[in-house]
């Protein structure tokens, strides 16, 4: 029998960047970023046999080139010019958190998420070689290695699309399922909302999810541009987690989050 022993995780592109600030010029929230480098060494030295994933998002850097690129087409049926531009800036932050990772000790295996998976005619297809495919990951979990990995403008039958961090992560959950312990989605927020600007849920079931999922949707902020869907595809994709029987984080980053203890933030189950 597999071991249950894969957490999947992702750093919110608002909780490491200053991705809701518009106005002022893309930067790293450094304060965050060395909270969560000390969370994940913690729980690396208490549990080393423990495989972990971990993606980001665009934040300031690739979700305002892609917006700036939307208004200019008007439309999500992205062109060449849009994806080139997305997929640099993507690959910028990723390169200043990379670098954040490994001077503080994290051992991180650089993985490019446009040449691990992309949409073919029957759904997602996730690369079986090269450097950033399946093989390559199951190497950098028998290195005791962190695979980094970000949302992406990867490629489609009819062009592009912005594949989200959660929406990558839930697909390696399928292809993992049975090995996948959890999958945390750390955020600038605190958990869940029952309501706009209402309590923090500490747990949630699917049944329970569509209207909060609605909710989401419905409470989007018109002035952070952001292309994937925020809350809303959060709540989506852990959904689709859930449903495979991966329980769901979603707040900030902890020691007692990544070992399922009681902690402020909200867990998202079957």
């Amino acid at each position: 029998m597999e071991k249950i022993d894969i957490t999947l995780a992702k750093a919110g592109g608002a909780f490491c960047t200053n991705k809701d600030d518009v106005d002022a010029d893309p930067a790293l929230k450094l304060d965050a970023i060395h909270d969560l480098i000390g969370v994940i060494n913690e729980f690396r030295a208490k549990h080393p046999d423990d495989k972990l994933v971990l993606g980001h998002g665009g934040g300031s850097w690739a979700h305002r080139v892609a917006w700036e690129h939307m208004q200019r087409i008007q439309s999500k049926q992205w062109d060449e010019e849009a994806a080139i531009a997305v997929r640099a800036s993507s690959q910028d932050l990723n390169r200043l958190l990379r670098e954040m990772f490994i001077e503080a000790g994290l051992p991180i295996d650089v993985m490019k998420t446009e040449d691990l998976i992309h949409k073919g005619p029957d759904g997602y297809v996730l690369s079986t070689e090269g450097v950033s495919s399946i093989p390559a990951l199951e190497q950098s979990f028998s290195a005791n290695r962190i695979p980094l990995l970000y949302g992406a403008m990867i490629d489609t039958p009819g062009g592009y699309e912005v594949l989200s961090t959660e929406a990558l992560l839930l697909e390696l959950g399928r292809h993992w399922q049975g090995r996948v312990k959890q999958a945390m989605f750390f955020s600038d927020r605190l958990g869940v909302e029952a309501k706009l600007n209402g309590p923090i849920l500490s747990g949630v079931q699917v049944a329970e999810l569509e209207e909060i999922q609605r909710l989401a949707v419905r409470s989007r902020r018109p002035d952070v541009r952001d292309v994937s869907g925020e809350m809303g595809e959060k709540l989506k994709n852990a959904r689709g987690m859930a449903n495979l029987g991966i329980p769901v984080f979603i707040g900030r980053p902890s020691l007692a989050a990544l070992e399922g203890e009681p902690t402020q933030g909200t867990w998202i189950t079957a």
